[in-house]
């Protein structure tokens, strides 16, 4: 019986080229003239950059031809196309690829020129078998290794999966539409494949979004429940279809595979395990404080999440105008905390794994938590204390070894902080006149350093009185928010000429706001080598947040030994650029300098 889904011939004995083709090479035409179109104000109005939806769009014309012809050259026993027919769609992607190279895509150069020549082979392979079906198998992974970015060999594997999926439905329709004959029969011979690729993708699709820890990327907000039944609905049907359908006894028609009731079942199985394998882990350690950097389509976004732990946790933020929450429709705007600079936000976690939601520049991303397990609670960050302790947990952070947070800065006075202390009550002994005031708050660590100083002043022969008592200088030991407030009224008290003594603690950007001379102790240079190290770290993981003394601590790991010296904070305006560092502005004060008055003290 002669075979109907032959390709006619002509009169003459030559094979014709059927109009499908030459509507679909028409098609491919129009496309990337429309794409050269599209890019051409573009190079024009910027001097040769590319409009991004040019870029797209070729990338996107690219993959589908990709597949087309793919799976044109896969699903050839059920309906042989001519070589003519394939060269239409493999041209295109050669055409589309090098395109999208040319316009500045982000696919890798050698990958994207490899794919192209795979297609251009893929027409004069299609006849062997042998030869043609692995090379198309390869041409379908490959455009989805392109299309989809993959950091591990699981996310690999389903990226090649997903390019598989692509080329038998596309492929699936081509072949269907080109048959000039018996089309209802092919495509009964081509449906269950089509089925399986759809139901098996519809299945994959339900469990990344399913997952609560999956990497879900920049999404618009609320599509994702949506979506997942959406693809659960699919998949559930398709499973019944391709059910029904292999449980038919009669075959009046061949199968593209011995096995084929046994092989398509498992495809999907295999997708939607595969998939699941390959959602990556929530990044950091679980029920530790998380660093990350948000996409947020420019540089990235630095975010920190102290302690992660299930219940209320505080979030940073590297800029203002960012929202955040649990939840896509609860977000909370990310505002100014006293002595903190940047944007904070509380957020409630549950135990376990969960997502975080940021909004930010008419973008939201995904950020993938965990939180460990309900029986370990981290501190409570919701007082005037948290922006310190996350901090703390930032400088922790920077030397990539994430810990859990079990305690925080204001929780005791160390004794390196006492010693600090008594060389400050020391070092004023002289300047005075017989009394000094202390400034502190409720904190831990607070009550012990005003006892600290108030017994180291009643040793020295110094009287501690209430501030704005009179004109003695002012030695503050509150936390970062409580310090700000003591800053301003000692400034328009009756001691303001005395002078401001700080806590080395309170060595951070928000507190010296302004820098009017305020004095401190400290065991180490802040424009030191080790200091500059970490200074350099944090503006790197963390862009625009200034250094604080607790970080730097953290970041150490513990307080370094020595005498203390005297410090002084100031504004400075110096042309030009300054290294952070260097001989002038500070780390720790941006805009300022942070310079040592005195010797070592004893």
């Amino acid at each position: 019986m002669p075979d109907r889904t032959a390709t006619p011939r002509t009169a003459d004995g030559r094979r014709g080229v059927p109009r499908s083709a030459g509507r679909l090479t028409g098609a491919a035409l129009a496309a990337v003239a429309a794409t050269l179109l599209a890019a051409g104000p573009a190079h024009a109005a910027d001097g040769g950059g590319v409009a991004p939806a040019a870029t797209g769009f070729a990338a996107l014309l690219a993959l589908a031809a990709t597949a087309t012809t793919a799976g044109l050259v896969l699903l050839r026993p059920l309906a042989a196309p001519a070589p003519r027919r394939l060269t239409a769609p493999a041209v295109t992607a050669a055409v589309a690829h090098l395109l999208t190279l040319g316009l500045g895509g982000d696919a890798p150069a050698a990958g994207t020129l490899v794919l192209a020549a795979a297609c251009l082979a893929l027409p004069g392979c299609a006849g062997r078998r042998a030869v043609g079906v692995p090379l198309a198998l390869l041409v379908s992974a490959g455009a989805g290794l392109l299309a989809l970015p993959t950091a591990t060999v699981a996310e690999a594997t389903a990226a090649a999966g997903h390019g598989l999926a692509a080329a038998v439905l596309l492929g699936g329709v081509a072949t269907v539409l080109g048959a000039d004959s018996a089309r209802r029969r092919v495509a009964h011979r081509a449906a269950p494949w089509m089925l399986a690729a759809a139901t098996a993708e519809a299945a994959a699709g339900a469990v990344r979004l399913g997952t609560d820890h999956a990497a879900l990327g920049p999404e618009g907000p609320g599509w994702a429940g949506p979506a997942r039944w959406v693809c659960l609905a699919v998949a559930v049907a398709g499973a019944v279809g391709l059910g029904a359908g292999l449980r038919r006894r009669r075959q009046p028609d061949r199968a593209l595979l011995r096995g084929q009731a046994v092989v398509l079942p498992a495809v999907v199985i295999v997708a939607a395990t595969a998939t699941a394998v390959a959602l990556p882990a929530p990044p950091g350690r679980p029920g530790a404080p998380l660093l990350v950097a948000v996409d947020n389509g420019g540089r990235g976004l630095p975010l920190v999440v102290a302690p992660q732990r299930p219940g209320w946790n505080l979030v940073h933020v590297g800029a203002e105008g960012v929202s955040v929450g649990t939840r896509a429709d609860r977000l909370s705007p990310a505002g100014r905390l006293p002595g903190a600079t940047n944007g904070w936000a509380l957020v409630h976690l549950p135990p376990g794994p969960s997502r975080l939601h940021v909004a930010y520049g008419g973008r939201q991303a995904v950020i993938r938590l965990d939180a460990g397990a309900a029986d370990a609670p981290g501190p409570d960050l919701r007082g005037p204390d948290g922006p310190e302790c996350v901090s703390a947990a930032l400088g922790v952070l920077l030397r990539d070894d994430p810990q859990p947070l079990s305690r925080c800065p204001a929780d005791a006075l160390t004794s390196g902080d006492r010693e600090d202390l008594d060389a400050t009550v020391a070092f004023l002994v002289p300047r005075a006149e017989g009394a000094l005031s202390v400034v502190g708050d409720s904190s831990a660590r607070s009550v012990a350093a005003v006892a600290a100083v108030t017994d180291a002043a009643r040793r020295a022969g110094l009287r501690v009185v209430p501030p704005g008592s009179g004109r003695h200088p002012t030695l503050v030991v509150t936390g970062w928010a409580g310090a700000e407030a003591a800053l301003r009224d000692a400034a328009r008290g009756p001691g303001a000429a005395a002078g401001t003594y700080l806590a080395p603690w309170l060595l951070t950007a928000a507190v010296l706001r302004p820098a009017t001379g305020q004095m401190l102790a400290l065991r180490f240079d802040p424009r030191a080598e080790p200091v500059s190290r970490y200074v350099a770290e944090l503006a790197r993981r963390f862009p625009g947040e200034p250094a604080t003394v607790s970080g730097y601590l953290a970041w150490q790991g513990g307080s370094p030994a020595g005498p203390a010296r005297m410090y002084a904070a100031a504004a400075v305006s110096l042309p030009g650029p300054v290294a952070h560092g260097g001989h002038g502005r500070s780390g720790f004060l941006p805009g300022g300098t942070v310079t040592a008055v005195t010797g070592p003290l004893g």
